[in-house]
């Protein structure tokens, strides 16, 4: 009863937060992070080269925590993530942090705080156990997930900048790299400008474009490879390939908007019934029932 208080509380805090908390654009959101970095100096080297000193001490002991059959999804869900630099053992120390880190953060809490006796203590070390382990990977599939949303949004700007590019009269080449040096900063910029170092080092534009659906892994990316490919191949007109991509993919994030504006009121249906009724039916029905329990009605 007291963790179910406890989260009530904490729920209901982070509410009037998010409630009077003044949403910030990301232009101001950047300015903020980076005032912060140059305020704080960054990352010193000898910091950084520590963190990676004791990662790669603890690596060798992490990795054994991840079966064979999941380090290759790993590596997969790892670039889904646009994480190339994180090798699988390196990250399998986050299985071992969080593993044992929320166990041991409970017990201490618990001798401080809660005094909770040791039936309870049996039950909720193994399962904050297994959320330990689990979490890295619901952190992943969330990070992955809002890199795919921030992508699919980029998407059909993209495709229409690329296809005035080569209405102009530029090449692919050229389109992509103007695309790339004008284009705000984002996770589709980022890949975009992967694939262009990969095609300057010598990969062919195919293998480039069809390396980057890969990574992206979403169904309008590798429909305009595709489509991009195709038209190489058979030396049909571009332009008009990519202006019916453009169209596809904005009938596609149109469609998304109506889902999300469909699901809005189921998903606003728990909110209400747990935090919003109860108190209405508190404030007409709670003056009758103390009127009742005093014996003036």
């Amino acid at each position: 009863m007291s963790i179910l208080i406890f989260g009530l509380f904490f729920v209901s805090i982070m509410l009037v937060v998010l409630a009077f908390a003044k949403p910030q654009s990301t232009e101001e959101a950047s300015a903020r992070l980076e005032y912060m970095r140059v305020r704080a100096g960054g990352e010193t080297p000898v910091d950084k080269k520590m963190s990676e000193r004791s990662r790669e001490q603890l690596a060798p002991f992490a990795e054994r925590l991840i079966p064979e059959s999941l380090k290759l999804t790993l590596r997969r869900r790892l670039d889904h993530a646009g994480r190339y630099e994180d090798s699988v053992s390196l990250y399998a120390v986050n299985f071992l942090v969080m593993t044992l880190g929320f166990p041991i953060g409970f017990l201490i809490l618990n001798t401080v705080l809660f005094q909770y006796g040791m039936d309870v203590v049996m039950y909720a070390v193994p399962a904050l156990a297994a959320l330990g382990y689990y979490y890295p990977l619901i952190r992943l599939n969330s990070q992955i997930e809002s890199r795919r949303r921030a992508i699919f949004r980029a998407f059909p700007d993209f495709v229409d900048l690329l296809t005035v590019c080569l209405e102009a009269g530029m090449g692919l080449d050229a389109g992509l790299n103007l695309v790339v040096r004008k284009a705000n900063p984002s996770p589709l910029r980022d890949e975009l400008e992967r694939t262009l170092k990969e095609i300057r080092v010598g990969k062919t534009r195919a293998s480039a474009l069809k390396d980057l659906a890969r990574r992206l892994d979403l169904k309008e990316v590798t429909s305009f490879v595709v489509a991009v490919v195709q038209a190489e191949q058979i030396g049909s007109n571009l332009a008009a390939t990519l202006k019916v991509q453009s169209e596809i993919a904005r009938e596609s994030r149109w469609q998304k908007a109506q889902e999300l504006a469909q699901k809005a009121p189921v998903k606003m249906l728990f909110p209400m019934l747990l935090l919003i009724f109860p108190n209405i039916f508190l404030i007409i029905f709670g003056p009758i029932l103390l009127g009742f329990m005093t014996g003036k009605l």
